[in-house]
């Protein structure tokens, strides 16, 4: 909380500055947020799109007592690929730093590449 109360007086006094260091600080905030709303925004939509067959089949269940083969599926093979889904979004910004530096790469090569290089770091 300290942290964003920090951010948002930056922030502002960087909107109110008319020199060019502090907009040019400003367009990089943005810029920065952007990109925090942007991650934020695929990982909603992977859990939007994990749940939304388990949701359907719970509703059908509660509404018609039945239990449907199709729905039953769907759920049993999205749910448990959310995790997949989810280190994709976590390594999506390290890949594209990779990709910059690397445009040259094929995609799944530059990929795995990368995840070779981002595992070896720990």
């Amino acid at each position: 909380i300290l942290s964003a109360r920090n951010n948002n007086s930056i922030l502002s006094t960087g909107a109110n500055s008319t020199t060019s260091a502090g907009q040019s600080l400003t367009v990089a905030r943005v810029s920065n947020h952007k990109r925090i709303a942007t991650q934020a925004t695929f990982y909603v939509g992977a859990f939007l799109i994990t749940w939304f067959f388990p949701t359907i089949f719970q509703l059908e269940m509660v509404t018609t007592q039945t239990y449907p083969f199709s729905l039953l599926f769907l759920t049993a093979l999205f749910v448990p690929i959310q995790g997949l889904l989810n280190l994709i979004i976590f390594i999506r910004p390290s890949y594209i730093k990779y990709r910059r530096a690397n445009p040259d790469q094929f995609f799944l090569g530059a990929w795995f590449r990368m995840l070779r290089q981002e595992l070896g770091k720990r």
